[in-house]
């Protein structure tokens, strides 16, 4: 079967599906059961971490280059990115995300 990819159980999802919660935006949740810390949520770089606090200030891709000395082109990437990661497709998703869960 040349050019077929193999199948996967049914009810499993396809691995790059993307957690949602409510409202379509990504819900993480910290701690097990046990109590023992955990960190569901994705890992963001630390230049992703630094866009993400200009994101939720409400800031433009062209006042996050500036503010970062970086491209605007380079700064719509690191938004795409976060976006995927996070599995939202705004940056008021992102933010909101960023906000609810203390990341910023």
């Amino acid at each position: 079967m040349l050019g077929l990819a193999p199948t996967r159980p049914a009810g499993t999802a396809h691995p790059t599906t993307r957690p949602t919660g409510s409202a379509g935006a990504a819900s993480w949740h910290t701690g097990s059961a046990a109590g023992a810390p955990s960190d569901d949520r994705p890992h963001l770089t630390d230049r992703e971490r630094e866009v993400l606090a200009l994101v939720a200030q409400g800031r433009t891709n062209g006042e996050i280059a500036a503010a970062l000395f970086i491209s605007t082109k380079t700064a719509s990437v690191h938004v795409s990115n976060i976006l995927a990661k996070f599995g939202v497709a705004t940056r008021t998703e992102a933010a909101a995300v960023a906000l609810r869960d203390d990341l910023v």
